[in-house]
């Protein structure tokens, strides 16, 4: 699990946790980008659709300050509640999140009955949630890459000797670090609890077991899903 507000919650309940990253990301500087922010800025999109606080970030070091920019009249939507609270904190509205559970389908099936073009910038290789189901309603997307999510050169010694039998639960956080944990050690792993829908599915699709997955990509979700397990378990 990655240090996080995630983490913090569920050692409050009283488990031991392990922090780690097994993912890094990379500003990559898409080719393309100027041509979209500048149709962005002129109005040529209906929503801005963020699906990671990171965006934001890598758009910072690319020189692209989204609230300088954003039209009236063009919608921001959010993928789940940490990004919708960067996104605010950027200076941003956020006029959507997902009516229920959180990530890339859900935000589509979220959006209103009217289609328009979407601009989603973000990872380059994106779970492909969002834009199917977006599409599928009629909405024309358009993706732009910000930044590139890899494998860690390596991990901590605690995790590598304690893998897998040493975790009761190992917390999928995003599609990347299932696929990173399958590179960096193997399977099988750990039981998996996974953050949303598509976390589950790469995890599964890496070779993971999935006992449980949260609702919602938030610590009180985690730690939910947490307390399915140990249910289940007695």
């Amino acid at each position: 699990m990655p240090p996080s507000r995630l983490a913090e919650a569920v050692a409050l309940r009283g488990a031991q946790v392990t922090t780690a990253a097994f993912t890094r990301h990379t500003t990559v500087a898409d080719p393309r980008i100027a041509e979209r922010i500048g149709g962005l800025a002129a109005g040529g999109y209906d929503w801005l659709v963020l699906t990671s606080a990171r965006t934001l970030g890598a758009l910072r070091e690319l020189g692209v300050d989204l609230a300088a920019v954003l039209p009236e009249g063009t919608k921001v939507a959010a993928v789940g509640p940490a990004t919708a609270a960067a996104a605010r904190e950027a200076g941003l509205p956020v006029d959507l999140l997902p009516t229920s559970g959180s990530g890339g389908a859900d935000l589509a099936a979220s959006f209103p009955d009217e289609p328009g073009r979407v601009l989603v910038p973000g990872a380059a290789d994106p779970a492909a949630g969002l834009d199917a189901g977006l599409t599928a309603r009629g909405f024309h997307v358009d993706r732009v890459a910000v930044y590139r999510t890899d494998p860690v050169e390596s991990l901590d010694e605690e995790v590598r000797l304690g893998w897998p039998d040493g975790f009761d639960a190992f917390v999928v956080t995003a599609p990347s670090v299932a696929r990173a944990a399958a590179e960096l050690l193997g399977r099988p792993g750990p039981p998996v609890v996974a953050l949303g829908e598509s976390s589950a599915a790469a995890a599964r699709a890496a070779g993971f077991t999935v006992v449980a997955t949260a609702a919602e990509a938030t610590p009180a979700g985690l730690v939910n899903a947490l307390a399915t397990l140990r249910k289940e378990d007695r």
